[in-house]
């Protein structure tokens, strides 16, 4: 017998979505892009490689929406460390940057950066800088911190992770991390 509602059809097929694109974000933190296909992701997810493109339609659009999960995840975690404040608001940012290198994050960032239909999901809207540009000002209790000083912090803790990444001593990028913020807190 049919059913006259479509909310358990829809309600599955968003819970379908959802699995497909954690599956793709953590094949992609695992392999990082040159190791992710969508039938790995297919695989990851326990479905069918057709299901996959159903959702999606093309790979583009999957690593779009993995792109978006990536950024809304990295945006709340900085965001929950800026609800400290003085010294424990700088230990939890380092630590945000320290986990998302370790993880696999940073990697899979970078690489989707460079895809173009994936880098815009990385560009945090204005609401968002000013969000975190509030949290800044009442983490560190400066009252001249706007917008694109969030702005330079991100691009700054991206520069640290990318630095990271690429092998350079912990300690030194540590020490490169708080000289930044001594600059930015004055």
């Amino acid at each position: 017998m049919p059913t006259t509602t479509g909310d358990p059809i829809r309600r599955n097929a968003a819970q379908a979505r959802a699995r497909i694109v954690e599956a793709s974000r953590g094949l992609l933190l695992e392999t990082g892009l040159d190791g992710w296909t969508v039938d790995g992701v297919a695989r990851r997810a326990g479905c069918a490689k057709g299901l996959v493109h159903y959702h999606f339609g093309t790979k583009g659009a999957l690593l779009s929406a993995t792109a978006e999960q990536l950024a809304s995840g990295r945006w709340r975690r900085i965001g929950a460390g800026l609800q400290l404040r003085g010294p424990a608001a700088i230990d939890a940012l380092w630590d945000s940057v320290l986990a998302a290198v370790r993880s696999g994050e940073t990697r899979a960032r970078f690489g989707l950066l460079s895809q173009t239909a994936t880098a815009a999901a990385f560009a945090p809207p204005e609401a968002l800088l000013n969000e975190l540009a509030f949290r800044f000002r009442v983490a560190f209790d400066q009252d001249d911190i706007a917008g694109e000083d969030a702005a330079l912090l991100l691009a700054a803790l991206d520069g640290l992770e990318m630095q990271l990444l690429a092998g350079m001593d912990e300690a030194v990028v540590r020490q490169a991390y708080h000289r930044l913020l001594l600059f930015l807190v004055g």
